[in-house]
C-alpha cells in the first residue's frame, strides 16, 4: 500500500493580508497581532504574562489557549 502524500494549508492571514510580507521577507506569519513581541520570554509562563497583560479581562482559559498556540 503507497503512502497518501501529506496537504497542508497556510493562510497568510484570514483574508491573505500578510501573503506579501510573508513571500517578500520569507517570513512565516503567525499573526495574533494584538500581542507584542514575544522576544525574551523564555518559558509558557513568560508567554502567558505577555499574553494576560494583552488581554485586560479575558478568562484564564483564553489567556492558556492563545499561550499554547504561541
Amino acid at each position: 500500500m503507497s503512502e497518501v502524500p501529506k496537504v497542508y494549508l497556510t493562510r497568510a492571514g484570514r483574508l491573505g493580508e500578510d501573503e506579501e510580507a510573508a513571500l517578500e521577507g520569507n517570513l512565516a506569519i503567525i499573526g495574533f497581532r494584538h500581542i507584542p513581541s514575544l522576544e525574551g520570554a523564555k518559558d509558557y509562563d513568560a508567554i502567558f504574562k505577555i499574553v494576560e497583560a494583552s488581554l485586560p479581562g479575558a478568562k484564564p482559559r483564553a489567556v492558556g489557549n492563545i499561550t499554547g498556540h504561541l
